[in-house]
């Protein structure tokens, strides 16, 4: 098995667990997923719980909860401070600029250069929407010292549905590969 890490906060991304390839530039990994439910409750028999102490008619409030099964698996977080298209391109500016001064390779290096601002913009700052999301590995979503993954799927956040296709862009050169 191997799992992707990222270069600078050493953090894991995805692992191959998931399908994985690479977009038409050479320049991210598309990760897909769907959606899944996990229960929130606690099993009353793990607790020795008693429900005839709940009046006639009430019922405990446990729920399912929905989650992308690859943003739960790599225990991602969320970027709560990308609001508007500007803010997504500063960012990622700012993160396209890290990375070309850590990539050394002089045939990666001119494909970047080549290619990530047009690529930037067609897949994600001209699609901004309610479909797309923003997450650093675990830890780096405040101080944002890592990638910036984008996900999308394919339903409106919030209308989620158990099942349904959702996805992640990982810049293939912000990571590495270890093999555990």
């Amino acid at each position: 098995m191997h799992v992707f890490k990222d270069v600078f906060t050493h953090e894991d991304v995805f692992s191959d667990a998931f399908t994985y390839d690479t977009d038409d530039t050479d320049l991210f990994y598309i990760v897909q997923g769907k959606i899944i439910s996990e229960h929130e409750g606690i099993d009353d028999k793990l607790i020795s719980a008693n429900k005839s102490f709940l009046k006639k008619g009430e019922k405990l409030h446990d729920k399912d909860l929905l989650f992308p099964d690859i943003i739960r698996a790599n225990q991602l977080d969320r970027i709560k401070s990308i609001h508007s298209k500007e803010r997504l391109k500063k960012l990622l500016d700012a993160y396209v600029a890290k990375l070309t001064n850590f990539v050394k390779d002089e045939k990666r290096l001119s494909v970047i250069k080549e290619n990530m601002n047009k690529t930037l913009d067609n897949l994600f700052i001209s699609r901004y929407s309610d479909k797309l999301s923003f997450y650093e590995t675990e830890g780096n979503a405040v101080d944002m010292q890592g990638m910036i993954i984008v996900y999308e799927q394919d339903d409106v956040h919030g209308s989620e549905v158990v099942g349904h296709g959702c996805k992640m862009y990982v810049f293939k050169d912000g990571v590495y590969k270890v093999d555990v």
